[in-house]
């Protein structure tokens, strides 16, 4: 029972918890879509159907990082273990950020750029979750939260878009605000909310975010926000 791991978290041993949340940080680590283990998502999002790309972007992705943040309730009742160490991690989220950040440059294909966002938004989340804290915690929550729902819009946005137009190259897809006013709006509204622009919702996540972050590890919060805008 998950409870009583949790009680008796602060008994077990330190190396066997670091060990077990290695195995786990691999397997789940693949689900989201971490870097290295993301090969997959971008593929999957670009030859999918668009049903599929919103529900491994809207539901999948959050499904495995909150197993992760289960057992980091384990980690943390344990002073020994990682846990007791939130900022360990953020290394790692801050290069998966950027390394997102840098596959988005010259994409062709319109679901594959939102696919490597999806990675990117990802980061974000692990980068809240690893400072802990009841702000960053909520901010995390909040985040997928809200990158679940928009990125969803987005995907059917997208498929809808792909079937007007017969493609998912985004160089073809352009005039859409002229033919088709509805899909060409409702994508520029999901690109601004994704983008984080205020007033929406992502922005507030991403702005709790680094203020949690100031709170912490100053250092970390400028280049965190700058990776993030």
């Amino acid at each position: 029972m998950w409870t009583v791991l949790v009680e008796r978290a602060a008994a077990f041993d330190p190396a066997l918890l670091n060990v077990a949340f290695v195995f786990l940080l691999l397997g789940y680590g693949t689900k989201v879509g971490l870097a290295p283990l993301h090969a997959w998502l971008p593929d999957a999002h670009a030859e999918g159907p668009t049903p599929i790309s919103a529900v491994l972007s809207g539901l999948l992705l959050n499904v495995a990082l909150y197993a992760l943040l289960r057992f980091k309730m384990l980690l943390a009742r344990q002073p020994a273990g990682a846990g007791a160490r939130p900022a360990d991690g953020d290394d790692g989220a801050r290069s998966r950020r950027v390394f997102a950040a840098f596959m988005l440059y010259r994409r062709r294909d319109i679901k594959r750029m939102f696919a490597y966002s999806s990675i990117e938004h990802m980061g974000i989340i692990t980068f809240a979750f690893g400072m802990g804290g009841p702000l960053a915690n909520f901010a995390g929550l909040l985040h997928m939260t809200m990158h679940s729902l928009t990125k969803s819009a987005i995907f059917f946005a997208v498929g809808h878009i792909a079937q007007v137009k017969g493609t998912q190259r985004i160089a073809d897809m352009g005039g859409l605000t002229e033919t088709n006013p509805v899909l060409g709006w409702g994508l520029v509204l999901g690109v601004v909310a994704i983008a984080g622009l205020p007033p929406l919702g992502i922005f507030m996540s991403e702005f709790l975010v680094v203020t949690s972050t100031f709170a912490r590890a100053p250092w970390l919060a400028v280049r965190a926000g700058a990776s993030a805008s």
